[in-house]
């Protein structure tokens, strides 16, 4: 997983983030956000919370009636807190007042009210206490209508219909506990991007979290929730066939009858008996150990107390307080349970909801049977755990479930491509890096046959990569600006940036002529020609700018590093003498690439090219290279923009690199990058010249040259190796690649194979000559710099410089100018 430690690198660094807004809450209020926050505040809800859901069916199950006043207190207990964390939530949390969460905690939180028999009781009096008041009667009457619903469960178990919406708090709890799981993890991020070495290492990694993820997952949350609610609810209420136990009921008649002795009455009213006078006692007798469930094998009985009619009394109701009978040699007794005997007995051992009363009514009398139904209600309050169990696990399952394919299959990629647009909002030149996918979402991908989710991903990647291919460097910062902007509209029409750069420029010679040649190849070719300069100065950190049929534009960023206040910092006057190096190998580079590429040789020997430049043709191009400001910025209109730079310098780049055609020499730098070069890499260039555009130029400028001997054999193509890298000589194989990339790239001009082979030619003897030559050339002493730059001729035969110098003073008979000043006019930088 990708990490969020730039997020808070940039944070730290910059003191506003746009998605993540300072908090505008009130002070207090945040104190109160980090009260709830506290991790004891958490452990107590999960406790009460989990002590609500079970606590009920705890104390049926496993307590006695003695302890009903403990669990009665710690109801109260859940009951306050819940009340005080539903006041806070509502007053500290937005959109949770009147939200979906906010109804269900009132309702979770009420429910705990019919759970306390001391409040449950109060309630049930309530419409006789407040008949006047219509209101409280009201409220009062729904609450008894729910107490059934609370009370009694069906065969199959299912707990009252408002306990289930306490499930809700469990929810709420993971939510609680997620949200603290995410704070800590923010804080720890926090934390490492404050110990982070350097911004580079706080930024390796870039992925923020999607508001669309949190939405989703609370959505599914909801409909889950609704979802089991409404089953388990109306489930009970839809039942079609209905089971009911009228056992006792039936048997409580019999026994009314049969102590009234009365099985009918004759037309004069009087009595026909049921029973034969010597036995009736024994058949009653008989009848109510069968009632309480007393028999030879099981002399338990459930029956606590019969109030009933007594036969040997002749019908009269009263408690029936012990019953014995011998039975086959064996003495069978019930007794009643005395702390029972009544129709609520507050001194009976169970709980008025473990016992059954079994009312009978014949004529306005009224006869009573009361069972023990503890085992009953015991088992009830098992199968209530074990489903509220099995609803706890089905919501998670189901929560899980649900969220993880929306998860794999729709958040995660949209978060991907939230993560590409922002990171290339962020730096816009930079291939943005992608989280690596699981197994399990690559195999569901693959099952779905490519997603529209992946297409828009791959898509948006590509579109990403056409923006940094199109605008460059130069477009960067309106890439970053439109990207990061959130209105939808395209901006393109923004102020320029002034900026320090090194600028090199180069050209193909004859391209016209090429063109003719190759027609349609002559899109191969200078495609050929491209992908080996840009490959060559992107590796020594240059970025194209500019592509111009048979031209290319190149800058090496230096900020503020040249400016003449800033220049005065060593450190930073040794970055852009490193950046000047790296800019000048990069030219060097290409040079070699471009006489060895075998495409390129193919196109040299090509007879439609030998046709029309002869035999041993050999492609020339022309590099100049000058420091300067420039404006980069979109050049266009809404139809059409390219990001460049406009400048003078560097339009005298490009006056430089026509020069390299007059000094016959494929490389030519302005004296200002002369200046910043390594002293390793001066030793490698000679000055050619100094001149001026025309007179009204206020200075005069500087000309140099890297000498390249055109005679020097090409070297074979190695496909494997990267174009425009080092070649390392047999000495310092060891010595890895990077290092040398790296700072110090001076020791390029004395390490690098490629570059000491381009010099072999150009010995001490030439540049002390040419050095002597043109000093007095500077002089106005042509006579002896003409015979100076001739010894440099014999040395080197066709040198560049010596003759074109040669040609120069030619003009005027090896004699220099009365108004010569240490200069000359160069007609071909006029549009300086």
């Amino acid at each position: 997983m990708a990490s969020k430690q730039d997020q808070y690198q940039d944070q730290l660094s910059e003191g506003d983030n746009d998605d993540n807004p300072v908090d505008t809450k009130d002070p207090q209020l945040r104190k109160l956000q980090d009260f709830m926050d506290n991790r004891f505040l958490l452990v107590c809800t999960a406790v009460f919370t989990f002590f609500c859901l079970f606590g009920e069916d705890v104390r049926i199950c496993f307590f006695g009636k003695a302890a009903d006043n403990f669990f009665y207190f710690l109801f109260i207990i859940c009951l306050l807190y819940f009340i005080f964390e539903f006041v806070l939530f509502s007053i500290i949390q937005d959109g949770y007042r009147w939200g979906f969460f906010f109804w269900l905690d009132l309702a979770a939180t009420v429910s705990l009210l019919l759970d306390i028999d001391w409040i449950s009781d109060a309630l049930r009096l309530a419409p006789q206490r407040f008949l006047r008041d219509k209101v409280i009667n009201t409220v009062a009457e729904v609450i008894l209508l729910c107490l059934p619903c609370m009370q009694d469960s069906d065969t199959t178990g299912v707990i009252g219909m408002v306990r289930l919406i306490r499930l809700i708090r469990l929810m709420k709890l993971y939510k609680m506990t997620t949200a603290r799981s995410e704070t800590d993890q923010q804080d720890r991020l926090r934390e490492e991007a404050r110990t982070a070495l350097n911004a580079k290492q706080a930024a390796l990694k870039r992925v923020e979290a999607s508001r669309l993820g949190k939405q989703l997952s609370d959505m599914i949350t909801r409909i889950v929730i609704l979802g089991i609610l409404l089953v388990l609810i109306c489930l009970p209420l839809i039942k079609t066939s209905v089971v009911v136990d009228n056992s006792r009921w039936l048997g409580l008649r019999n026994l009314y009858w049969v102590g009234e002795n009365v099985c009918g009455r004759g037309p004069d009213g009087s009595r026909s008996p049921c029973l034969v006078a010597e036995n009736g006692e024994i058949a009653w007798k008989w009848q109510i150990l069968q009632y309480a469930g007393v028999t030879r094998e099981n002399s338990d009985s459930k029956l606590l107390w019969l109030y009933v009619t007594s036969y040997p009394e002749k019908g009269k109701l009263r408690d029936i307080e012990r019953i014995s009978l011998e039975v086959n040699g064996k003495i069978l007794t019930w007794k009643q349970t005395i702390e029972c005997a009544g129709i609520r007995n507050p001194n009976c051992p169970w709980r008025d909801d473990e016992q059954d009363l079994i009312v009978y009514e014949e004529r306005g009398i009224r006869t009573y049977a009361k069972f023990l139904k503890r085992e009953e209600r015991q088992q009830e309050a098992i199968l209530n755990m074990l489903l509220t169990l099995f609803v706890i696990v089905v919501l998670c399952v189901l929560i899980f479930v649900f969220a993880r394919d929306t998860q794999i299959l729709v958040v995660a990629p949209i978060e991907k491509m939230v993560n590409i647009v922002k990171q290339l909002a962020d730096d816009p030149l930079r291939q943005p890096t992608m989280e690596p996918q699981t197994e399990e979402s690559s195999e569901k991908q693959k099952s779905a046959n490519q997603l529209e989710t992946s297409m828009l991903e791959t898509t948006i990647l590509k579109i990403g990569g056409l923006l940094q291919v199109g605008f460059g460097e130069a477009g960067a910062s309106i890439i970053g600006r439109n990207m990061r902007s959130g209105d939808g509209d395209l901006n393109i029409m923004i102020p320029g940036e002034k900026v320090q750069a090194i600028f090199g420029f180069c050209d193909i010679r004859s391209f016209t002529e090429i063109t003719e040649c190759l027609q349609e190849d002559v899109m191969v070719f200078i495609n050929t020609v491209g992908n080996i300069v840009h490959n060559c100065c992107h590796l020594w950190n240059g970025a194209a700018n500019q592509n111009v049929g048979d031209a290319f534009l190149f800058t090496w960023k230096l900020g503020h590093a040249f400016e003449a206040d800033r220049i005065k910092d060593n450190h930073e006057a040794v970055e852009s003498g490193e950046m000047a190096n790296k800019a000048l190998v990069a030219f060097v580079k290409t040079i070699v690439e471009i006489r060895r590429n075998s495409d390129l040789i193919a196109f040299e020997r090509d007879p439609r090219m030998t046709s029309r430049f002869g035999v041993g043709y050999r492609l020339k191009i022309g590099y100049g290279l000058h420091v300067g400001w420039a404006i980069e910025g979109a050049i266009g209109s809404d139809f059409k923009i390219d990001a460049s730079y406009l400048s003078p310098h560097v339009t005298l780049t490009q006056r430089i690199q026509e020069a390299t055609k007059i000094y016959h020499t494929p490389l030519l730098l302005s004296e200002s990058v002369y200046f910043m070069l390594s002293v390793k890499s001066k030793g490698r260039i000679r000055k050619v010249d100094v001149v001026k555009a025309d007179e009204n130029q206020a200075q005069h400028l500087g000309l140099y040259c890297f000498d390249i001997n055109d005679q020097i054999p090409r070297g074979p193509a190695d496909p494997q190796r990267v174009l425009g890298d080092v070649v390392k000589p047999d000495d310092v194989l060891e010595i890895p690649t990077e290092h040398l990339r790296g700072p110090g790239v001076e020791y390029m001009f004395v390490v690098d194979a490629d570059i000491s082979t381009l010099q072999e030619g150009f010995s001490d003897q030439l540049y002390t000559e040419y050095r002597a030559a043109f000093c007095k050339y500077i002089e106005g002493e042509w006579g002896e710099a003409s015979e100076g730059f001739k010894r440099c001729l014999e040395i080197l035969p066709g040198d560049g410089p010596s003759t074109a110098l040669l040609d120069f003073m030619k003009r005027t008979d090896f004699k220099a100018p009365e108004n010569w000043r240490g200069y000359r006019i160069l007609p071909i930088l006029k549009k300086y």
